[in-house]
């Protein structure tokens, strides 16, 4: 979870945003951060480099995890993604939800997640590692 955690905030998000998105509560978030050494400052460093950023970039030796999905969809395990974004908000500073869905192979059941970000590419990462925390599996 904390590598997901990273991967959020890394793509744009709040820790707030990061905790909602991973269903849990804020002060649980900053207390695995806190235990896995990561500085909150550290956080906030990461989301305002994210936000001045056009594309969300993972950390080194980490697989960005629209790759990852896209692996998946070429090995079989899951159909293809589906993706849709949206924004919200003023123009000079829109805000971003994306969603996507697939299928996991040999399954009719969708699978669908949904993440947001200060960019189209940040909401993508952020729904892509909200997907494959659904589809149960680590980056």
């Amino acid at each position: 979870m904390i590598e997901i955690a990273q991967t959020l905030l890394g793509g744009g998000m709040t820790i707030r945003e990061a905790a909602e998105s991973l269903n849990v509560q804020t002060f649980t978030l900053k207390a695995w951060l806190k235990e896995a050494g990561i500085q909150i400052g550290q956080a906030s460093i990461a989301h305002a480099a994210a936000s001045t950023s056009t594309t969300a970039t993972p950390m080194p030796g980490e697989h960005h995890p629209v790759s990852v999905l896209n692996e998946w969809t070429q090995q079989g395990r899951i159909d293809g993604v589906d993706w849709q974004v949206e924004a919200s908000g003023p123009l000079h500073t829109p805000a971003f939800t994306a969603t996507a869905t697939t299928r996991p192979a040999g399954t009719k059941r969708p699978v669908s997640a949904q993440g947001s970000g200060a960019s189209k590419a940040a909401a993508r990462a952020a729904a892509a590692v909200a997907l494959l925390a659904r589809l149960d599996s680590p980056l």
